[in-house]
Parts: C-alpha cells; sequence; structure tokens
C-alpha cells in the first residue's frame, strides 16, 4: 500500500534513469530498469529525486555535469521499476498515513471483516445445500431409525401435540418435555393428515425420542442462518476468551498451525461438508483473533488509531514502533 514501501526504494544521488517528459516539459514516466527503454527517453544523472513531497527530479542531462536541471514530475507519473515493473508513484496526499483516520481504521478491519463474511457465505451454502432447521414449529421432520418414536409408529412430519399431558408448541418444547421421562413411558399425541395418534412411548435413557426438526432450503432462511451460525461461533469464541481471563481455560488447549492441520485433516474424513464447516468456524475463529489489541495483529492497529482519535493526532513513529 502506498506509504508502506521500505526507505530503501528511494533513488540515491548519482543513480542512472531515464524520464519522458510530456510537451509542457512535465516528467510523466521514470525508468530505472535496464530491462526497459523509454521511446525519446531523456538519459539523467540523478541528484535529488523527490517523488512524495516536491514532485522534482534534479540531476544532469545526458551526463552533463556542467549543468544541473530541474524537471517537475506529474502527480500521476509512473516508475519502472529495476526489475521491470511499472507502478504509479506516490505522492504524500495518497499514501496510506495521510488517509483520514476512519478510512484507515476501515483498511485495518477488512482483514477481519473478510473473514467473517466468507464464513457467512459459506454457512448461507450449507444451510442452501442442506436445510435449515425449522424450530418453530411442533411439526416434526425425520424419524430416526431404531428409536422409540420408529418403534411406537410416530410419522415422519407430524405435529407433535402434546408429551406426558405437556403441550408443545415448538420443537424446542420436546426436548424439555421428555428429558422428564429418562427410560420411563409417557403418552405423545400426534397428529397428521387430521389423524391423532395417541401413543406410549418410552425416551431413552439420554432423554430422546429420536425426532428430527422439519427442515426448509428457502433462501431467505439459508441467508438468517449464515448470520445466525456465525454469531454463534463469535460469542463461543468471546466465551473461551473471556475463560482465558478468569483462569478457567488452559493455554495448552490452544492450537498452531500444526494443531489446525491435525483438525483440518479430521474434518476432511467426516466429508466434504463437514470441511467446509470447519472452514467457517476456523475463518471466524481468524477473524476474533486479529481483533485482539495486540500490536502486530489488526486489532492492535485499530487500538492505535483510537488512540490517535482520543489524542486527536497521531503517536510519534517510534513510540507506535
Amino acid at each position: 500500500m502506498a506509504g508502506w514501501q521500505d526507505e530503501d526504494d528511494e533513488i540515491k544521488p548519482g543513480t542512472m534513469l531515464a524520464i519522458e517528459v510530456n510537451d509542457q516539459n512535465v516528467v510523466e514516466r521514470i525508468n530505472l530498469s535496464s530491462k526497459t527503454t523509454l521511446q525519446g527517453g531523456i538519459p539523467v544523472q540523478a541528484d535529488r529525486v523527490d517523488l512524495q513531497h516536491d514532485l522534482t527530479v534534479v540531476g544532469y542531462e545526458n551526463g552533463d555535469e556542467s549543468e544541473l536541471k530541474t524537471w517537475s514530475v506529474d502527480h500521476d507519473a509512473t516508475i519502472i521499476e529495476e526489475d521491470g515493473t511499472e507502478v504509479i508513484i506516490a505522492p504524500d496526499d495518497v499514501q496510506f498515513q495521510n488517509a483520514k483516520l476512519w478510512k484507515r481504521m476501515l483498511v485495518n478491519f477488512a482483514g477481519p471483516m473478510n473473514n467473517f463474511l466468507l464464513a457467512i457465505v459459506v454457512f448461507i451454502g450449507v444451510a442452501l445445500f442442506n436445510g435449515v432447521a425449522v424450530t418453530n414449529t411442533n411439526q416434526i421432520g425425520k424419524i430416526e431409525p431404531n428409536s422409540p418414536a420408529a418403534a411406537v409408529g410416530l410419522k415422519a412430519d407430524s405435529r407433535i401435540e402434546s408429551i406426558g399431558g405437556t403441550k408443545i408448541s415448538a420443537f424446542e418444547d420436546i426436548q424439555g418435555a421428555v428429558a422428564q421421562y429418562r427410560g420411563r413411558t409417557t403418552t405423545l399425541v400426534a397428529t397428521k393428515d387430521g389423524q391423532t395418534q395417541h401413543l406410549t412411548i418410552r425416551p431413552t435413557s439420554d432423554g430422546t425420542i429420536g425426532v428430527y426438526a422439519k427442515t426448509t432450503k428457502a433462501p431467505l432462511a439459508a441467508i438468517k442462518s449464515g448470520f445466525t451460525t456465525t454469531w454463534a461461533y463469535v460469542t463461543g469464541i468471546f466465551h473461551v476468551l473471556a475463560q482465558m481471563v478468569t483462569g478457567h481455560f488452559s493455554l495448552n488447549q490452544l492450537a498452531g498451525p500444526v494443531g489446525i492441520y491435525t483438525m483440518t485433516a479430521t474434518a476432511a474424513k467426516g466429508g466434504p461438508m463437514n470441511l467446509i464447516l470447519f472452514l467457517g468456524g476456523l475463518s471466524v475463529n481468524l477473524g476474533i483473533m486479529n481483533l485482539i489489541p495486540i500490536p502486530v495483529l489488526d486489532g492492535g492497529k485499530i487500538l492505535l488509531n483510537l488512540l490517535e482519535a482520543i489524542r486527536r493526532k497521531p503517536l510519534k513513529q517510534e513510540h507506535e514502533a
């Protein structure tokens, strides 16, 4: 980014270069490369080249040291570097450090933001492929084979009206009602196509009966799922970070590149969809980690931006370093 280049990029006195000027004798191109030749270029031995502040080239034309000449440089001039790459020059007004504070903050936030955007897109794609669980209704979807629900003849797409006399309004109500009868029989009332089933069912010792929520592949539901799933990962990661502060989380549970490789390999064994879900989760993780206010991370840069906003002036470069 403009302004982030090394100081070694400065053109030192004595450097041989070629310049291309327009009708007003203003420099439009500067050539430092031996791999490229400028048509009509003027050979110059540089005495001083300022492409940031004054926008001038001062030197000796054709090596004639009897006359020191000065050329103005166009604001949008280009420079051909030694490797043959041609880039636009970067005067002060277009350099990153001179951009408005809010723009620099947006640039520093852009990395984590794209991590979050990638995760949202991934989770939307998974939802479109697999479907989204509809939990605001008492209508169930599939029945797990060899489960208590299958054993008593509960039908897929039925509406569970009550369990043990407890009214069921949404899918989430099922788990709470069933949990009261772990390993014990209870009554279940279900309806489908105008027919009512009165069943006696025995939940497992884990408190399940083997029913799945109804799913939908509606685009709006998938988009909503992309955002809610991402937010669930975000809150989960912040919960772990809070545990690190309170001492309830061991640093030994954190993973570096080798650990991430191992987890990726494990996810890949579960199939493409499992790997894609892992990609989304890892992307959220990277976004959050990069926002931690540590100097080398984006969060550290944003913290310095906030300090600048409070002080109404930037930190000195040596202090920032």
